[in-house]
């Protein structure tokens, strides 16, 4: 009971402060693009899994630095820092997709890290321990075990769930890409149309899926046909296509937003 009860509470913090890093994040980018601009990070619910990581590598491998302000800023800056960078890396070598590029930034690294964010990673390293730890040890203090056991179940397993089918669509998607670089010479077509069908049917759903969330938050309500997507062919894919250092292709997610259905980043 104890073991249960203790990874219930350490995926709560990270649940909330997932979900913290998500609302700053779209208040934060809503002021900054002058729209309300409410779907962040790669999964449908409202939550971005690399503040929860960051918060949770604050509360146990910072608690050493909690009085030295200084010090657990830039600890914070660092490891948050690191965090995004890896992130960034492992995704684009999943998905064949960047979810974020900071080229346009100074001061920053292959476009997956800049100074900008890393500053702002570690003021929030200070909000979190300053002021959200003590809130949330007060909550946790006064939720009875057997409530906290059981949120974390549930709210583990829509999360859980969210992660698997988000995931399984954007390795079809990836699997279709590659299967088109396959068959570019195929004569008839037959093999890239095939290929191109797939494409669209995961197009399909993710708009679906985002739309309908979309029309919750701002009122949008859009019907998705397969024909709005018709137009979408080989050469689409090939023209935003990029290729780094290594040879390696790669797709960025603001040039794929057109795509995805999105008029605004």
């Amino acid at each position: 009971m104890e073991t249960l009860y203790l990874f219930s509470y350490l995926f709560m913090i990270f649940f909330i402060t997932s979900c913290v890093g998500y609302v700053c994040e779209v208040v934060y980018c809503s002021i900054v693009d002058n729209y309300f601009e409410w779907n962040r990070g790669f999964l449908l619910g409202p939550y971005v899994p690399l503040y929860g990581v960051g918060a949770l590598a604050i509360f146990y491998f910072l608690r050493n630095y909690y009085d030295q302000p200084l010090a657990l800023f830039l600890l914070t800056f660092f490891i948050c820092t690191v965090l995004e960078y890896v992130t960034s890396y492992v995704m684009e070598k999943l998905f064949k997709i960047r979810w974020w590029d900071y080229s346009w930034l100074p001061f920053n690294i292959e476009g997956r890290v800049c100074l900008l964010n890393s500053v702002l990673f570690g003021v929030a390293g200070l909000v979190v321990v300053y002021l959200l730890r003590p809130l949330l040890l007060n909550l946790f203090n006064h939720v009875p075990p057997i409530i906290m056991i059981s949120a974390a179940l549930v709210f583990g397993t829509l999360f859980l769930l969210d992660l698997l089918f988000t995931t399984i669509t954007l390795i079809s998607i990836r699997a279709s890409i590659t299967d088109l670089e396959e068959v570019k010479g195929d004569g008839t077509g037959k093999a890239k149309e095939q290929v191109l069908e797939k494409i669209r049917k995961n197009v399909v759903y993710i708009l679906r899926r985002d739309k309908c969330i979309s029309s919750f938050f701002v009122g949008r309500k859009e019907k998705i046909k397969m024909n709005e997507i018709g137009k979408y062919t080989e050469k689409i894919f090939e023209d935003i296509k990029h290729i780094d250092k290594s040879s390696n292709e790669y797709w960025e997610a603001r040039e794929l937003q057109d795509i995805l259905g999105y008029n605004q980043w």
